[in-house]
């Protein structure tokens, strides 16, 4: 099945994003940052706002094959933990939770999943001994499993 049918057939876990863009500023401002990079290289894309996530960026406007899913999350105070990143209620995913969930809905053509956001991450360690709170990137494979 294409993309595109995957994308209209497959409903949206929550549609609140579309609802409430004044809490949204960093969302909205960070997804057009990306948006005005991928226009700067000239690359074939379709960034969809607000849809099964904060935002998903597809690799071709006409026969995508691979979707990039981003939560995108501003904090006022404090730091990302592996508690808030997975905290759930019984009506509400986790953060990852969400992403995942992309991951199992669209897993033959889901290419990442990406958490932003303007906050440090403080976890207790890194695979490579090195301090979350130094880093501004980081990807799950570097976390340390207990």
């Amino acid at each position: 099945m294409k993309i595109q049918h995957e994308l209209i057939e497959i409903k949206p876990r929550e549609q609140s994003g579309s609802k409430t863009a004044r809490k949204y500023n960093f969302q909205k401002n960070l997804s057009l940052f990306l948006l005005l990079k991928f226009h700067e290289k000239n690359d074939d894309y379709v960034f969809l706002f607000d849809y099964h996530d904060d935002l998903i960026i597809l690799d071709s406007s006409i026969n995508p094959k691979n979707m990039d899913f981003y939560q995108i999350k501003s904090k006022d105070s404090g730091n990302w933990t592996v508690n808030t990143l997975t905290k759930s209620s019984q009506n509400k995913l986790s953060i990852s939770g969400k992403l995942y969930l992309n991951k199992l809905n669209f897993h033959h053509t889901t290419r990442s999943l990406n958490f932003i956001s303007n906050a440090k991450f403080s976890f207790k360690q890194l695979n490579s001994g090195e301090e979350s709170l130094r880093r501004n990137h980081i990807k799950a494979a570097e976390l340390e499993i207990i």
